[in-house]
């Protein structure tokens, strides 16, 4: 029932990740099941690595079954999406099947930081929001259009906590992180633990900035992990039906600086911020 002009909109929003298109900014309108679908296949597709579809071209659609981040990336959905239509059909919030259908599509919307809402998930339990919290956390697949911290940080993460765990009991245990089959080079470990060190850095104290405006604390992260992971609508007063036009002129300049900084990948912007960078001729 939408026209052509608002079916491309809806859909280019969609594969970009953007989250809104023309005219409207979430898809509660709209009611249908058939168009729900439509988008979160889009919006999966576009959360993906675009380096696995690269690789289905050159060998086959084998590679799509092995991959590491892409199995991860699907049990966050799975889980998230059962826990969070447990909780619903548990609180009397919605049926089993409503529970379902609007659960999938809100943790792939989140995961995938798109920010499309099909129900205002701002009134749901504490529970579900606080899922999708985390997944605003996570975000989509690296060499994604998605934001957040990327799926494979996550995995290369959990792997050296069970391998460091492991080596605890047995101290002489020579291990290595793998992903898809190949080894993970200490160098690209020890990047990750520190970008997860820094992101939460930067995450707590523009989260403490941002409490400052008066927001309650769920707000303030919510907030903060949604603009560094250019997901969009958070909690509270910017929630799905809402905008950014209550946060006091203080929080927008927070918000712009978690912006860029979730956009930049951290490491980028806070390295062109240091002097040394630009009086380094060989940097350019």
């Amino acid at each position: 029932g939408m026209s052509w002009f608002m079916a491309m909109n809806l859909a280019l929003a969609s594969v970009a990740t953007g989250g809104f298109s023309y005219q409207y900014e979430s898809l509660m309108e709209f009611e249908t099941v058939y168009v729900e679908m439509i988008v979160i296949i889009a919006m999966i597709a576009a959360s993906l690595n675009f380096a696995l579809y690269y690789k289905i071209y050159q060998h086959n659609f084998k590679v799509f079954w092995i991959d590491t981040e892409r199995k991860a990336y699907f049990w966050i959905i799975g889980i998230a999406t059962v826990l969070i239509t447990w909780n619903l059909c548990y609180t009397g919030y919605f049926d089993a099947a409503t529970s379902f259908r609007h659960a999938l599509f809100q943790t792939v919307s989140i995961a995938s930081t798109t920010g499309f809402a099909s129900s205002d998930f701002n009134l749901w339990p504490d529970f579900s929001r606080y899922v999708l919290l985390l997944l605003m956390f996570v975000g989509g697949c690296s060499g994604s259009t998605a934001g957040g911290m990327k799926v494979s940080r996550f995995v290369i993460l959990l792997k050296v906590t069970w391998a460091e765990l492991r080596r605890t009991i047995h101290p002489r245990l020579v291990y290595s992180i793998k992903m898809g089959g190949r080894n993970v080079p200490p160098v690209v470990v020890g990047n990750v633990t520190r970008f997860f060190y820094l992101y939460m850095i930067v995450f707590s104290t523009l989260t403490l900035l941002i409490s400052l405006t008066g927001l309650s604390m769920l707000d303030s992260m919510g907030i903060i992990a949604a603009c560094m992971s250019s997901v969009g609508p958070a909690f509270g007063i910017v929630g799905p039906t809402a905008t950014y036009a209550d946060v006091s002129t203080f929080g927008r300049l927070v918000v712009i600086a978690a912006m860029i900084l979730g956009r930049l990948e951290i490491f980028t912007l806070l390295i062109i911020m240091r002097p040394d960078f630009w009086r380094v001729k060989r940097n350019w």
